[in-house]
């Protein structure tokens, strides 16, 4: 099961005066068409104007979702949470995280149950002044088991 497009665009296309909290669950590759191109949309504060806490888990693209939003300034400080747990986060995508200014200023980062396998990566993040959920250390991924050639050597953690 995955997340359509059309929803997404639904949903941005709505009125949520009121929404604080957006959780989109993307899902695996076969299941879904999201753009993560499309999703630094939901940082507009003027469609979006109270949402702080925003969260686009279980996704095949996590790395090209960080490198989209990596090209805004998430919302000038008004995110405090961003949740990319489940996902398929690599190595890549965490320095992509580290090289981002703006993800500094939230206050909480969730990467839980993803691929991040470089010690000196997951050294860098815990440093981070906010706070960095990478989950328990017996579900990272191995050194030896871990695939960076791309997204179809990673899986989302919920799935069929």
């Amino acid at each position: 099961m995955g997340l359509d497009q059309v929803l997404i665009d639904d949903i941005l296309d709505g009125h949520w005066p009121a929404l604080r909290h957006l959780e989109c669950w993307i899902g695996d590759d076969q299941y879904t068409d999201v753009d993560p191109e499309q999703l630094p949309r939901f940082l507009d504060p003027v469609r979006f104007p109270p949402i702080d806490h925003l969260a686009f888990c279980n996704a095949h693209c996590t790395d090209a979702i960080v490198a989209a939003l990596a090209r805004t300034d998430l919302a000038a400080g008004r995110i405090k949470c961003l949740d990319l747990s489940l996902g398929t986060l690599s190595n890549k995508g965490a320095q992509t995280i580290l090289n981002w200014p703006a993800a500094w200023d939230l206050e909480r980062l969730d990467l839980a149950h993803n691929y991040i396998s470089d010690p000196a990566l997951i050294d860098q993040l815990c440093l981070l002044a906010l706070e960095v959920d990478l989950g328990p250390p017996e579900d990272w991924p191995p050194l030896d088991e871990f695939h960076e050639e791309g997204p179809d050597d990673r899986y989302v953690a919920i799935c069929e």
